[in-house]
């Protein structure tokens, strides 16, 4: 037996029944709507009603707008993480070269400090090594002590004089890097724009 087709009816009474069937309720277009009132109030509804073609185009308009809006607000949202992150920014920057001022600031400072005690201790060395030849220059050579102590006094003074210009040197620069850090404003670094 061939088989039947599900839109072909297999006998009469389907058929019947098929054309019996109530077709579905469509909605009715709004120029075939009756309104009590009269015809006034029928024109005033299909006025107020936008035709299928215009629906569509309300709605997709509608759309528009609020894609238009959401992207408006996202920007908006953009501008002002950037504004904030400009003002991180700006801080940590700030903050760094603080930093930066103060670790300068720190190693200078320790430079100064492990010179000065390097100072003290050859000082020592240097005396106690000054008065041990004075003594083995009384002893083996009392002639020459008088001579031997005044060159060595010499010495010592053009050692100790050494020092203080080096120290002074020292300084100087010290306060030449502190006034180009401190007062230069930053000349050498890179500097963002502002947002507008």
């Amino acid at each position: 037996k061939p088989r039947a087709s599900p839109l072909v009816p297999r006998s009469r009474s389907e058929l019947g029944a098929r054309r019996r069937r109530p077709p579905a309720a469509r909605p009715k277009p709004p120029c075939l709507l009756r309104l009590a009132g009269g015809g006034r109030l029928a024109s005033a509804a299909l006025g107020a009603m936008p035709a299928d073609g215009e629906m569509g185009e309300t709605s997709s308009m509608d759309l528009v707008r609020q894609q238009l809006h959401e992207a408006q607000t996202t920007m908006q949202d953009n501008m002002r993480a950037m504004m904030e992150r400009d003002t991180q920014l700006n801080s940590l920057q700030a903050k760094s070269t603080e930093l930066q001022g103060s670790s300068d600031a720190f190693f200078r400072a320790s430079r100064r400090v492990h010179r000065s005690q390097l100072w003290q201790r050859y000082r020592l060395y240097a005396l106690a090594a000054v008065l041990g030849s004075w003594v083995v220059c009384w002893i083996a050579f009392p002639r020459y002590l008088i001579q031997y102590v005044l060159v060595s006094l010499v010495l010592v003074a053009v050692a100790f004089l050494i020092r203080a210009l080096i120290l002074a040197r020292d300084k100087r620069l010290e306060e030449a890097q502190v006034h180009l850090q401190g007062g230069g404003g930053g000349e050498g670094m890179m500097q963002r724009a502002p947002l507008e």
